[in-house]
């Protein structure tokens, strides 16, 4: 913990990372530890990171719902939102670049103006995919200009196991000492993750 944060920020982190972990279980049935992360900009201080990625490629190729993998990206914020009051996340930056990202690929992806440098069958093959594509991107613009609808339903749904998951994450962390912390620390592994998961949503 850097010196002069807020005695709750291990709180707000880990909210944060548990929004992160209960919708990558709710949509992709996956678990991944969450761990304690360095600052690339702020060498003194640590936070805390969710080990699953979701490939904002894979979003882009179809080889994962766009709208799922924004929600993951958005599923941080929303928890600190719902669980603790807290509009304006200082942790969704990266998120956020995420889902512009994904955003901006699906733009392209329907700008039929953008085509013109592609080879022939390159093209009749994506006019041909343009109404499927046009139909991805209403999906993606809406889920975010609603400001997260569905991520916020999502999160609500599982707010349970959230709260647990964040106060497990939080406990070890006390236990451990904010000055102990170092990089890579596992504060809450994916089994356990998964315990937790099966325990509540499978009662």
């Amino acid at each position: 913990m850097s010196p002069g944060a807020p005695t709750d920020y291990w709180r707000i982190v880990l909210t944060h990372e548990a929004g992160h972990a209960v919708a990558v279980r709710a949509i992709f049935g996956a678990t991944a530890d969450i761990f304690v992360k360095g600052s690339e900009t702020q060498p003194n201080q640590i936070g805390a990171s969710y080990g699953y990625k979701t490939d904002t490629k894979r979003a882009w190729f179809d080889e994962a719902s766009a709208v799922d993998s924004i929600m993951t990206y958005a599923a941080g914020a929303k928890a600190e939102e719902i669980c603790l009051g807290i509009t304006e996340s200082k942790g969704f930056g990266t998120d956020l670049a995420c889902i512009k990202s994904i955003r901006r690929a699906w733009e392209q992806r329907c700008d039929v103006k953008n085509w013109a440098s592609w080879p022939e069958e390159m093209r009749e093959a994506a006019l041909e995919n343009l109404p499927q594509w046009q139909a991805t991107l209403t999906e993606v613009v809406k889920e975010i200009e609603s400001n997260f609808e569905r991520t916020a339903t999502l999160i609500s749904r599982y707010l349970e196991v959230l709260e647990m998951i964040a106060a497990e994450a939080y406990r070890n962390a006390n236990e451990v000492g904010a000055q102990k912390l170092r990089p890579g620390q596992i504060l809450l592994s994916a089994k356990r993750i998964e315990e937790i998961w099966n325990n509540t949503e499978g009662r």
